[in-house]
């Protein structure tokens, strides 16, 4: 037994003496913080979308739609969604979105509303201005049913 032992010490200080040991030893540790720190970086701390708003309902839309970190809801350039399109394309400084919503919108569904983009719309920014949207159309519901602004404050659960 005291043969193993012997031969256990020897092999393990033959590893731990060698110069690559010691290194990958004090590297590693260095090298997971700096990942972590990178991707920390890259992902977080992002600009807000912004997303243009041409509205044609008539139900100023745009004026009930709250900005958060996430999306920011600015007017569209021009009074149709063609002209709307086009300067969306061009815009400086560059614009996510455009939210487009037709006149003869029926506040009890959200078709018609179209989000158009340059590419693919990220899942993250549809659901924010899905949300969005959701809440402004909740919000003009209330408003239109005659309810005062106190009662809907005091029925929305806090």
């Amino acid at each position: 037994m005291d043969k193993i032992w012997l031969i256990i010490q020897r092999e393990y200080l033959t590893r731990v003496r060698k110069k690559s040991f010691l290194v990958i030893s004090l590297l590693a540790p260095v090298l997971l913080a700096a990942s972590s720190i990178a991707i920390g970086k890259l992902s977080g701390g992002a600009a807000p979308d912004v997303v243009a708003v041409q509205d044609e309902s008539g139900l100023r839309l745009l004026s009930r739609l709250v900005s958060n970190d996430d999306v920011q809801f600015v007017p569209a350039l021009g009074p149709s969604l063609a002209e709307s399109e086009a300067a969306f394309r061009k815009s400086k400084p560059k614009q996510d979105a455009l939210l487009y919503v037709p006149a003869g919108l029926v506040l009890d569904s959200t078709k018609g509303i179209q989000l158009l983009s340059n590419g693919n719309v990220p899942l993250k920014r549809q659901n924010a201005v899905r949300s969005a949207v959701n809440k402004a159309l909740g919000a003009l519901k209330m408003e239109r049913s005659g309810l005062k602004q106190a009662t809907i404050d005091n029925l929305q659960a806090k």
